[in-house]
């Protein structure tokens, strides 16, 4: 015999990945592609998925200093838990 199960999902943040449009973000690093990138989901996806979507957050890549300074936060980090 089968269930019914409802989902309540009030109040509740739902993430979803692609890498639609990510060619974009590459050729054009640190311009706000947001629009752009709006568009190219809109025509990939179908109207009734693309409506229920609030927000669309751009991630863009992040360049060498930044990942360097990340690393290097990491790895000082690290050395401070190996050290105990």
């Amino acid at each position: 015999m089968d269930k019914v199960v409802q989902l309540i999902l009030k109040n509740t943040v739902i993430v979803m990945t692609s890498n639609l449009g990510s060619h974009l973000i590459q050729e054009n690093p640190g311009k706000d592609m947001s629009a752009e990138l709006t568009q190219i989901v809109a025509e990939h996806f179908r109207p009734e998925f693309v409506n229920r979507i609030d927000e669309i957050v751009v991630f863009n890549n992040l360049e060498n200093p930044k990942l360097k300074a990340l690393l290097h936060c990491k790895l000082k980090s690290c050395n401070l838990v190996w050290q105990k």
